[in-house]
């Protein structure tokens, strides 16, 4: 095979690749919601009627502006928000996890729209999952700063905001500080 059509053949099988992905992985127009000093980009990954939709924009909002108390401001001007429906269970939010490998960064959420919206506003995961966006990440290794940081921010702001008493947010950061001396203390026998 010449150069010229090794080359064409590259393009040519380079093409019918992307076209095969393309076809696979449809693109879903992205929704912008403006939030405090920024806008999130919401990808609807699911059909959601209307008036799911307003739900979860509510949601959204609330916790965006839950999390800028921290500074005025949304952690990045960007952000692209994932929504998956998970009908199953009694959570808003049975599972979501912050996204850092695509640009702009974001959060997948995998959420119960059967739900009301003070079950979505009552629930500490966006708030955790944004404050993931405040720090750059720090690795594997090092992933214990990131969830340290993400789980004392989430009941700080949820508590500024009033969804939790001054007393429950401290109690859950106790609560979690005894998990941590626990699950540490477990390692260290272990060694």
């Amino acid at each position: 095979m010449g150069r010229i059509q090794l080359r064409f053949f590259l393009m040519f099988t380079g093409q019918l690749w992307a076209a095969a992905w393309c076809h696979a992985n449809p693109v879903h127009e992205l929704e912008r919601l403006p939030v405090p000093g920024g806008h999130l980009y919401i990808e609807w990954k699911s059909d959601f009627d209307p008036s799911e939709q307003e739900k979860l924009r509510a949601w959204l909002n609330s916790a965006s502006e839950t999390v800028s108390q921290l500074n005025g401001n949304f952690p990045r001007q960007e952000t692209h928000i994932t929504l998956n429906r998970h009908n199953r269970g009694q959570q808003a939010i049975p599972w979501a996890h912050t996204v850092r490998h695509t640009n702009p960064e974001g959060v997948e959420f995998h959420v119960n729209p059967n739900m009301d919206l003070q079950d979505f506003v009552d629930d500490w995961t966006a708030p955790h999952e944004f404050s993931h966006l405040f720090i750059p990440y720090p690795g594997r290794r090092d992933i214990w700063i990131s969830e340290g940081f993400a789980s004392y921010y989430q009941n700080i702001l949820m508590a500024r905001s009033g969804v939790l008493s001054d007393q429950k947010a401290w109690q859950k950061l106790a609560d979690g500080f005894k998990r941590c001396l626990l699950y540490t203390s477990d390692a260290a026998d272990e060694l």
